[in-house]
């Protein structure tokens, strides 16, 4: 027992020293290596804003007008055939905002030929084709927005076009101021529409050949016509209007051309009136 105890006392020491080394060995051990950095990336640079002037367009389209005709006369032996009336190729480009423009070509059958007095005296029809003419062929510029509208080229006339669109569709026939007094639907010159009060009042003025956009200029002398319409009530498109025109030209020195009407209208989704 003694021994054992001697021997437990000799062994403190050694205890004591292993216990007295141990932070020595810490203090010696291989540090571990710092991490490495991560590199910061290089900066982006901002994407640059677009330009943009307006979306360009291009819009293609057309009408066509095909007829049968049977004739009931007497001694027309059932002759009939199949025609086609009219037709309309149509592109409309645009090129901003504020620059469109329009080009239709008109196709129908050639035309009888007549002279000074009106009277027929012959037809171009000799092989029965179709010609085609151009009717509208205008570019359209709005500097101040949709208030004021600049046309230059061959473009509708005043009134026939704002006559038509009350009606709402497109027949062959003229119109009564085209059939009585020779009001055309195109001619050739410079325009200017200008719109107030949301579109309620609208002025559509124009200086042009007279001669329509089917005849050559015969003289020297102009025509200007001027059409005033009012929105009295209702929607943009449609309601009840007010529309008045006024044309006035010379044919010659002393000869006058004075072309003028007036039409009350209403426009609903079920009908359509006007007087």
């Amino acid at each position: 027992m003694r021994e054992v105890a001697m021997a437990s006392r000799a062994m403190r020491p050694a205890i004591f020293l292993l216990f007295l080394s141990a932070p020595a060995f810490a203090q010696t051990e291989t540090p571990l290596p710092a991490p490495e950095a991560t590199p910061t990336p290089a900066p982006v640079p901002a994407p640059k804003p677009e330009v943009t002037t307006g979306a360009m367009k291009l819009k293609v389209g057309g009408q066509l007008w095909p007829t049968y005709r049977f004739d009931l006369s007497e001694g027309a032996q059932d002759k009939n055939e199949f025609d086609v009336a009219r037709a309309y190729i149509t592109v409309q480009p645009t090129l901003s905002e504020t620059v469109d423009g329009r080009i239709t070509l008109e196709v129908l059958p050639q035309g009888p030929v007549t002279d000074d007095t009106g009277a027929t005296v012959g037809s171009t029809n000799s092989t029965g084709s179709l010609v085609a003419r151009l009717k509208f062929g205008h570019i359209n510029w709005r500097p101040i927005g949709p208030y004021l509208e600049l046309i230059a080229g061959a473009a509708p006339t005043p009134w026939i076009s704002y006559e038509e669109d009350v009606w709402g569709y497109r027949v062959l026939g003229e119109t009564s101021v085209g059939t009585f007094f020779g009001v055309r639907s195109a001619d050739i010159g410079y325009g200017a529409r200008v719109k107030a009060l949301d579109g309620r009042i609208e002025v559509h003025s124009a200086i042009h050949n007279g001669e329509s956009y089917a005849g050559r200029e015969t003289n020297k002398y102009k025509e200007t016509a001027t059409r005033a319409s009012v929105r009295i009530l209702g929607p943009k498109e449609g309601g009840l209007k007010i529309g008045g025109y006024y044309g006035f030209s010379l044919t010659d020195e002393n000869a006058e051309k004075v072309r003028f009407t007036g039409m009350l209208s209403w426009q609903s989704k079920w009908f359509v009136a006007a007087a």
